[in-house]
């Protein structure tokens, strides 16, 4: 099917005709298909994160903010995250300046509707910033999240995708209870 919507996208007559067929053949049959379309998602992001605090060698935090994107609107994130700092080090840096970043993100569209992604744990990382390392306020972390999109609700229900997200948290307080805000962009293709 996935050949019929590119060939309907990029003006095929052959296409449309065969998709106007088989949307006929679904009314006359009385089966209700549930037709997807890949769609490009573009959003930003504005919020806050805290460390909650640690799970044996993992950093457990909660994100949260508004995004405004499209197909969403104007509507909230949730983001549960762990950092795997020493797994990082061991793979790339020595340094320990960079974690891995595993967890699961909820976004709520203006809607109601939900998208649920979870973290890509060996792709998505997070780094102190060679410009602003700290420690302590004003520190920043690079932050840069893949996420695969797993269904949600309403007209999310059955999404899939996969999403993009990269941004910068800066730390407001001081080490011993971390808080930080957090700005970022998200890019992808979201297919509901």
């Amino acid at each position: 099917m996935g050949k019929l919507f590119s060939a309907v996208r990029h003006g095929v007559v052959v296409g449309v005709v065969a998709f106007g067929v088989f949307g006929a053949a679904t009314a006359v049959f009385g089966q209700g298909a549930r037709f997807h379309e890949d769609r490009p998602f573009f959003a930003t992001t504005s919020g806050t994160s805290e460390v909650l605090g640690q799970q044996g060698t993992l950093i457990v935090s909660q994100g949260t903010g508004t995004i405004d994107g499209t197909h969403i609107g104007r509507g909230n994130y949730a983001l549960a995250a762990t950092q795997d700092y020493p797994r990082h080090q061991e793979a790339e840096h020595p340094a320990n300046d960079c974690a891995f970043v595993g967890g699961t993100l909820t976004i709520t569209a203006a809607d109601g509707s939900t998208i649920n992604g979870d973290l890509d744990a060996d792709r998505s990382v997070s780094c102190v910033s060679e410009e602003f390392p700290g420690p302590g306020v004003d520190s920043a972390y690079l932050v840069t999240l893949y996420i695969h999109v797993e269904g949600g609700t309403g007209r999310f229900a059955d999404a899939t995708g996969w999403l993009f997200s990269q941004g910068t948290s800066r730390a407001d307080t001081p080490p011993a209870s971390l808080t930080f805000t957090d700005v970022g962009i998200v890019v992808g293709d979201i297919d509901y």
